[in-house]
Parts: C-alpha cells; sequence; structure tokens
C-alpha cells in the first residue's frame, strides 16, 4: 500500500506510520458500517464517486474525507480529499438556515423573492405554512405560486396587491400593505405584505419582501378599539348621569332657597305683628 505525502498533512501521522496498517483502524465508528459497504461494491468492480467517511487523526479528533476509487484486477486506486472545512460550513449553513426558520415561525413570517430576469419565484417554508400550501404542490419556482396567493386575499385587495407588486417591478416602488385573507384551509387572518425592488446600475434584477401573520396583533387592536368604544360609552353615561344630577340638585337647592326665603319672610312678619300689638297695649294701657 503507497500513501500521497499529504496524508501527513491531513491527519498528522507520518506516512510511515500508515502504510502497512488497516485503514479501518483510523474510520469513525459511526462510518465503519457505510465503509464496508462501499468497500464490497469496489470488490465488484463498482466505481466508488464522491463517497465520505470520517478518519481520526493524529490528534484523536477526526476530518471528513471524500474518496473517488475503483479496482483493478486486485488492487484498490483511490483519491481522496479533505472537505473538513467545507463540511463545516455546510453545518454552519444547516444551523443558520434551521435558526432562520424557527425564527420565522416565532414571529410568522416569511421572505420571498421575484427573480425579474427568469420569472421565477421563490418562497421560505414559512411562506408555504401561512399559505397553508405544501411546497411538493406548487413546482419550484413556478409563477403559480404568485397566482395562489393573490386568491387567498379578499377579493377587493387582489388588484390592489397585483399593481402594488408591478409597480415595484416595473418602477421600483416599495410597498407594504396591510389585508384580509384566508388560506387554503379556510383560516381567516390578517396579513401584512411587503415588496423591495433590488437594483442592479439602471435595471430591477429582483423584488424581494416578506409576508406575516398580523391576525394576533388586528385582534389586539381590535380588542383595544372595542375597549376604548366601551370606556367612552361609560365615560359618556357618567356625564349624563352628572348633569341630571346637578340640575336635579340645583332644582333641590332652588326649592330650599324659596323655601327659606319664606321662612325669614315669615318671621319678618311675625317680628313686626308682635310689634304692632306691643304698640296697640301700649295706646290701651294693657
Amino acid at each position: 500500500r503507497r500513501l500521497n505525502p499529504e496524508w501527513e498533512r491531513a491527519l498528522g501521522y507520518p506516512v510511515s506510520g500508515l502504510e502497512g496498517k488497516q485503514f479501518m483502524e483510523f474510520v469513525h465508528p459511526d462510518d465503519i458500517e457505510v465503509t464496508k459497504e462501499a468497500m464490497a461494491e469496489l470488490a465488484s468492480q463498482k466505481k466508488i464517486l464522491n463517497f465520505v467517511n470520517r478518519y481520526r487523526c493524529k490528534d484523536g479528533s477526526y476530518r471528513w474525507i471524500e474518496w473517488r476509487s475503483y479496482m483493478e484486477e486486485k488492487n484498490i486506486f483511490a483519491v481522496a480529499r479533505d472537505i473538513t472545512e467545507r463540511k463545516r460550513i455546510e453545518e454552519a449553513l444547516r444551523r443558520s438556515e434551521t435558526m432562520l426558520s424557527r425564527a420565522q415561525h416565532i414571529n410568522k413570517i416569511g421572505a420571498w423573492e421575484w427573480d425579474v430576469e427568469h420569472q421565477m419565484v421563490f418562497w421560505t417554508e414559512e411562506v408555504y405554512r401561512i399559505h397553508d400550501l405544501d411546497h411538493k404542490e406548487l413546482r419550484p419556482g413556478a409563477q403559480e405560486h404568485i397566482a395562489r396567493s393573490v386568491e387567498c386575499y379578499a377579493v377587493e385587495d387582489q388588484q390592489r396587491i397585483l399593481a402594488a407588486f408591478h409597480r415595484c417591478v416595473e418602477q421600483g416602488e416599495p410597498y407594504e400593505l396591510e389585508c384580509r385573507f384566508t388560506s387554503t384551509n379556510g383560516r381567516n387572518l390578517w396579513i401584512r405584505t411587503a415588496g423591495h425592488p433590488i437594483w442592479e446600475g439602471k435595471r430591477i434584477i429582483k423584488v424581494v419582501g416578506d409576508i406575516q401573520d398580523i391576525t394576533d396583533r388586528k385582534h389586539s387592536e381590535e380588542e383595544i378599539i372595542r375597549l376604548n368604544e366601551e370606556l367612552q360609552r361609560r365615560a359618556d353615561e357618567l356625564e349624563l348621569r352628572v348633569k341630571e344630577r346637578t340640575i336635579e340638585l340645583k332644582e333641590k337647592s332652588d326649592e330650599l332657597e324659596m323655601l327659606n326665603r319664606l321662612f325669614v319672610d315669615r318671621e319678618l312678619r311675625m317680628v313686626e305683628l308682635k310689634e304692632k300689638i306691643k304698640d296697640l297695649e301700649k295706646k290701651l294701657g294693657v
């Protein structure tokens, strides 16, 4: 068995320490079975292309190796390359996509893109979820996505949506709209949708946008409006009652004032009468 010196750089072992050893000693335990299957295919004179497994380095870590192998007579000829960095990038990309998908799902917001040059549309998973559509129902990139989406908007909003979209594509005018929306499963929603042009020089090459389920926010706003109206109604009722009570109290006050005047007049007449009686008694010598 002869090895390229690059093995020493990739795994850290001196080539002399690798030659003569069984390569399966270095294969990651989780990859042993698939590696045996690949070896069986080689033994049946099949070429192995783009086979990937992990090999243990001298420091105990593992690196991803991609193989292209074939057997000639009893000899195996193989070309391998270290794709560890590519795997790390792919894993980071998958993690980012998972986190983005989770964030979109939590916030009920999906992203979309319209490729002007190729006349193709692309949706994220959350856009499909909002529409209650399975992405397998539509051909990837097909313009049918637009038609199926427009059908979900209230009839009075469909032309408004299309007109805003076309102005964005043709004139570069961004838009943001809030509309009633019914998913393909009959869910009644409120939707906020927005679109923005992407320019390349003096021409628009893409329109990117998002669509968000704002039903909860709309319901909250409607509840706030209802509560404000109820508070205003009660305030108006209270104000009316205060006015009525004020009028009633004024009437009572006026009545008491009139009675008080009558009482005072009576008392004054009584005093005057008593004075007259005294004068009369004096004249009569009583």
